[in-house]
């Protein structure tokens, strides 16, 4: 091998070296960027964020009228897989049950309960959703897992804003059921 190819056989092995250590220096960059964005977003949420109340005004309704409603409305609502109703007491004007939903968050699914009760008064319904926990129960890569994660109740920020998301529609829903004219 003559000299002139030794010295461009060199510069060649230079710049290898110098791309391997951009790819090295871009690699790590990313992946600090990716554990502080987590840190970030892992904000655990406080137990005041894991509870929703709302009082919901149905004015000229009976508490029998309410409580039949309500009634309905966790027959019909708790009818999918997970949810059950677990107390009915027409005397106290109440109503407890388990809700279950699912949701999906960039690459996990998580599986929700949350406890549900539901009081009437003439002319108000008081629910109040609490006691939240989660399972993770598949990926996108490997799909619906085999055996859940144990269920937690440590939930963060962004996963305690999607399950309030899932506790606005049936508040909103529970609100509608009561509001609905029966008249046909």
């Amino acid at each position: 091998m003559s000299e002139a190819e030794a010295i461009k056989k060199s510069k060649l092995k230079k710049k290898d070296n110098v791309m391997i250590y951009k790819i090295k220096f871009i690699s790590m960059a990313t992946l600090l960027f990716l554990l502080v964005g987590c840190a970030i977003t892992s904000e655990k949420a406080s137990e005041s964020d894991k509870e929703e109340i709302k009082i919901i005004e149905v004015p000229g309704k009976s508490r029998d009228e309410l409580y039949s409603k309500v009634n309905t409305w966790f027959i019909d609502t708790f009818s999918s897989s997970g949810s059950e109703i677990q107390l009915k007491d027409k005397n106290m004007g109440k109503i407890i049950g388990l809700y279950s939903h699912l949701y999906k968050d960039g690459l996990y699914q998580y599986h929700v309960k949350s406890l549900v009760s539901v009081e009437v008064k003439e002319g108000k319904v008081r629910i109040k959703i609490y006691n939240p926990m989660y399972a993770v129960i598949g990926d996108s890569l490997n799909g619906l897992y085999k055996k859940a994660s144990k269920y937690k109740t440590d939930f963060n920020l962004e996963e305690m804003k999607k399950t309030h998301e899932q506790w606005s529609l049936l508040i909103n829903s529970l609100s509608e059921k009561l509001k609905e004219n029966d008249q046909w």
